[in-house]
């Protein structure tokens, strides 16, 4: 018994984490944040980031169409201490040992009160020119995908990534309903052509993008529900044993 619960626990700390990226990728290029701001850090502890704003993006798509974020634009930010300790600690470990005060940074944040905690991510940058930074994100394909959003000033919103080939594509739907697809980033061992290329079947990348997404999401939410429903029956015949003795 003591170890389905323990494989069960392995299994949630592997997959969460996995629909967790997954999850924030979309949201941090579909306006689920209160801002999105390209910045320069002014101070810096194992407490707090205060970074002051010098650009900010938009993005051409809104995840919550019915809601929609503030989208605000503050000059200067200062983090929760508790949010930069989750995400040095958790989120992305050891951020904090790369950063430094001058660096300049991409962040999602989030405002409650007069208060800012980082949404969906914090990430280096090279520089605050928005139309020709990079990033340092978790791997070399998300920082593609990052670099390409950020470079459209938030224009380009949809990516698939191909894991076999290490590749990465842009996805733009025309008026007809077609979908375009352009190589931004390929890694080594992947054999696909950088040029771009122009498919006709849009349904197809469509589905393969969702599940990028959804995918791990699913996983997740589902080896969750698993988790508390083998609790519920391992509790209920350990209460049935016990009256019975």
């Amino acid at each position: 018994m003591r170890k389905i619960v323990v494989l069960l626990f392995a299994f949630c700390i592997i997959v969460v984490p996995s629909a967790y990226a997954a999850d924030a990728e979309y949201r941090f290029t579909h306006n689920d944040h209160d801002t999105l701001i390209i910045g320069k850090i002014t101070e810096l502890s194992n407490e707090t980031i205060v970074i002051q704003a010098v650009d900010y993006i938009v993005s051409a798509r809104d995840l919550n169409v019915n809601a929609k974020k503030k989208q605000l634009r503050p000059e200067v930010v200062k983090l929760t201490s508790d949010s930069v300790k989750q995400f040095n600690e958790v989120i992305q470990p050891g951020i904090l040992s790369k950063l430094g005060v001058g660096d300049s940074v991409v962040t999602s944040l989030n405002k409650k009160g007069d208060k800012y905690s980082i949404a969906w991510g914090l990430f280096k940058a090279d520089s605050t020119d928005y139309k020709t930074l990079s990033v340092e994100a978790y791997n070399g394909m998300q920082s593609a995908m990052i670099k390409d959003f950020i470079n459209s000033g938030g224009k380009y919103t949809e990516f698939a990534f191909d894991g076999q080939t290490n590749t990465v594509y842009r996805i733009e739907t025309g008026e007809d309903n077609t979908q375009k697809r352009a190589v931004i980033y390929q890694g080594t061992g992947g054999t696909e052509n950088l040029a771009a290329i122009d498919n006709n079947t849009p349904n197809e990348l469509s589905t393969t993008l969702k599940t990028n997404y959804t995918q791990y999401i699913a996983y997740g939410i589902t080896g969750a529900i698993i988790l508390v429903l083998l609790f519920n029956i391992i509790s209920k015949k350990h209460s049935r044993r016990e009256n019975i003795e």
